[in-house]
């Protein structure tokens, strides 16, 4: 067992050992000795302490026993379309493998375990536990991260995990699998802030064995790095997409209502349950013109736009600005659609003539009747786990909001909203946006289209961004606590973010800094911290700017 405590100095040499302090007690069983360079490289690529990142790393028992290993012995072949794709990537040396929403990425982690010892991880425990269960009925010695280290460390043909598990030990690993390599959850909020899927991509080529992303929606990050022949698609005759509806809220008879024909429809069945998401609790910041109801929006990064001072709307993501004239039909008045839970649950149970139910933060998941009408912040998706209905109330403040993931989180909202209705059930989307490439891929006739149209408009978007030098093809960082501004360097490019505020209430300048290459951005950002006298925070690549 090993303590975890403060590095020696530089400039220590031995000779001073009456100053070190005896070991008081242990706080752990340690990182896996062969994990410790993998930590090292993480923490420079991600400009942070070794030390956060070993303690992310460390065994969360103080005792760790390590017995023989146990393997399944009555293991069923796995022969879906999904587990064929698996095992033709992994002989080629892995890559990443698009699986439709409502097919089983399960059998992916079963198809490559079949081929040795397997560390997979997934985005939440909840699919953890769920994914084991449905390994172990299969014939698998699985291991859940963390309760199970132990058991994992003797070894087992799967061990499975949220992001921290990417740290766990497999004796003998064969293979490591990334199911969802899209969602947000992977990304450490703490500095350095690390990606699991970019970890798990390093400590299988370290290892020498097959990476696997699974994902419905391939994040751009990988996109943009993958080669061409490395990407499959599963290809299958069942269903893979549910139904989707798209209502225009632009032809509203009230304007600022969010109440659709179809969603009343809906709400009026008492024999469905329907969950209508909405991520505003208080007051949105959609701009509107006031007469033809179009979204302002930035023509260079189609993210919407504010309005800071009368006359001129403001890009928050590529700081363009531009005059405040709609460009619909000239006129010069916007206005804040304004929209929150609470008032919401009011009209629906006006409308549908049925109990609404508004689910907070303080809602018991006990006491969620899957037979009531539900409306919710995207957190509800969560909660539970089948509906027959699901409602995004206004799409548009999600897929236009001012950050360069959105269009990623959208896509990710509509993945989990799939597997909630499975093949049944139906997805209403309203939008005032007809022609947004999203919009028009839901539309398409049959889910083998619908999934071709997401990701030509994915590759598209990569290509938009490459030629725009943005995250995620570029590399950025968001460095706070400089009062005045950075240095300049040659290699990478710096702007303004904006301000934050430090626990004196001092307003501290947030910057954005951006190179083409990761090794640019990294030597800078060790520069930067050798020239201030001040502590400085810097988050490499964080998950959402």
């Amino acid at each position: 067992m090993v303590a975890i405590g403060e590095f020696a100095s530089p400039g220590f040499d031995g000779t001073h050992e009456s100053k070190l302090l005896p070991i008081i007690s242990v706080s752990g069983a340690g990182v896996e000795p062969h994990l410790v360079e993998l930590a090292t490289w993480v923490a420079t690529m991600w400009c942070g302490s070794i030390r956060a990142v070993l303690s992310s790393a460390t065994a969360p028992k103080v005792r760790v026993t390590r017995g023989a290993p146990h393997r399944g012995r009555q293991v069923q072949l796995i022969d879906d379309d999904v587990a064929v794709s698996t095992r033709a990537l992994l002989a080629q040396g892995g890559g990443v493998l698009v699986v439709p929403p409502l097919q089983s990425a399960i059998s992916v982690i079963a198809a490559a375990a079949q081929g040795g010892p397997v560390l997979a991880l997934c985005p939440t425990i909840r699919m953890c536990i769920l994914g084991a269960a449905s390994l172990r009925r299969r014939g698998f010695v699985v291991a859940v991260m963390p309760d199970d280290w132990s058991r994992a460390a003797s070894g087992v043909d799967v061990v499975i995990g949220a992001r921290s598990a990417v740290w766990a030990p497999c004796p003998e690993l064969s293979s490591v699998v990334v199911i969802d390599e899209h969602d947000q959850s992977y990304w450490e909020e703490r500095v350095p802030t690390w990606n699991a899927p970019e970890v798990a991509r390093e400590r299988a080529r370290r290892a020498g064995v097959a990476y696997i992303g699974v994902s419905s929606v391939p994040s751009l990050r990988t996109l943009s790095v993958i080669e061409p022949e490395k990407l499959q698609a599963v290809t299958t005759a069942v269903q893979a997409w549910p139904q989707f509806v798209v209502e225009d809220l632009a032809s509203q008879r009230v304007k600022s209502s969010l109440v659709t024909s179809s969603l009343v429809v809906e709400m009026r069945n008492s024999n469905k349950s329907v969950l209508a998401i909405l991520n505003t609790t208080g007051s949105g910041r959609l701009l509107a013109c006031r007469q033809c109801r179009a979204i302002a929006k930035c023509d260079t990064c189609q993210a919407v736009l504010r309005q800071d001072q009368p006359g001129l709307l403001m890009c928050s993501v590529c700081a363009t600005s531009v005059p405040g004239v709609c460009k619909s039909c000239g006129r010069t008045e916007f206005s804040v659609l304004r929209a929150g839970t609470a008032q919401l649950q009011r009209e629906f149970t006006a409308a549908a003539a049925r109990t609404v139910v508004e689910v907070t933060k303080n809602t018991l998941l006990d006491n969620l009747d899957l037979g009531n009408a539900y409306v919710g912040t995207e957190t509800l998706l969560y909660q539970v786990s089948s509906a027959d209905v699901v409602v995004f109330l206004d799409i548009d403040a999600e897929m236009m909001a001012p950050r360069l993931s959105a269009l990623g989180d959208t896509l990710a909202l509509l993945v989990r909203a799939a597997r909630v209705v499975g093949t049944s059930g139906k997805i209403i989307v309203q939008t005032r946006e007809l022609k947004h490439p999203l919009i028009q891929a839901i539309q398409k006739p049959d889910a083998a289209q619908i999934q071709e149209a997401i990701m030509v408009m994915l590759q598209s978007e990569v290509q938009r961004r490459r030629t725009m030098g943005l995250p995620p093809v570029a590399y950025c960082s968001l460095v706070e606590g400089l009062n005045s501004e950075p240095l300049q360097a040659s290699d990478v490019q710096i702007a303004r973010f904006g301000n934050v505020q430090n626990k004196r209430d001092d307003a501290e300048s947030v910057y954005l800094v951006k190179s083409a290459l990761r090794n640019d951005l990294v030597t800078y950002l060790m520069q930067l911290r050798q020239t201030v006298t001040k502590k400085i925070r810097v988050r490499v690549d964080p998950g959402r700017i």
